[in-house]
């Protein structure tokens, strides 16, 4: 089973995301900072990190800079062409613009994961 580490601060679409990961085979591990999501990703690397672009305590690109190979796939509501270009540069595996269906959600993490 893929383990996904959500890194999102907002608690309801947070928890909309793990459950419909949960619901399609895989084991969401959801932090709401980045901080958070570092310490967990330490603690059991995941197969894939879905992070929103701004969160709290930094944003993404932190993310994208400790996991530099890592699987990473940015989720925003505020996307512009040169926030995208900096992510996919830092090594970011795509990206999810808010909001997204369930049908576009999975379609990313499973491009990312190569099941597609």
């Amino acid at each position: 089973m893929k383990r996904i580490l959500l890194i999102e601060d907002d608690s309801v679409l947070r928890d909309i995301i793990g459950e419909t990961l949960t619901l399609e085979g895989f084991n969401p591990i959801l932090a709401n900072s980045v901080f958070q999501g570092l310490e967990l990703a330490a603690q059991q690397p995941p197969d894939l990190i879905l992070c929103d672009w701004s969160l709290p305590d930094g944003s993404a690109l932190d993310v994208l800079q400790a996991f530099h190979n890592g699987n990473v796939v940015i989720i925003t509501g505020h996307a512009s062409v040169d926030k995208m270009d900096m992510a996919l540069s830092h090594g970011a595996q795509g990206y999810l613009m808010k909001p997204f269906t369930r049908h576009e959600l999975i379609g990313a993490v499973c491009r990312a994961l190569g099941i597609i």
